[in-house]
């Protein structure tokens, strides 16, 4: 996805994942993605029943950033 971005000349790339998604978060810090925005609430709102991922109630998505080079 990156060399697609550098490609066709994109600047960031933007993703969401939720807040209790503990290993996804983790990779996508180490390919260089940083915490862009926290939506609160977003899976509360967007879902009839909760959703638990290890052991926690997901409740926000977290929004990532990658600056393109």
């Amino acid at each position: 996805m990156i060399d697609w971005a550098n490609e066709h000349q994109l600047q960031q790339l933007f993703l969401g994942t939720g807040s209790t998604s503990y290993s996804a978060l983790a990779l996508y810090l180490q390919c260089g993605f940083r915490l862009n925005a926290i939506q609160t609430d977003y899976f509360i709102k967007h879902y009839q029943q909760p959703i638990w991922e290890n052991g926690c109630w997901l409740k926000d998505r977290l929004w990532l950033v990658y600056d393109v080079k």
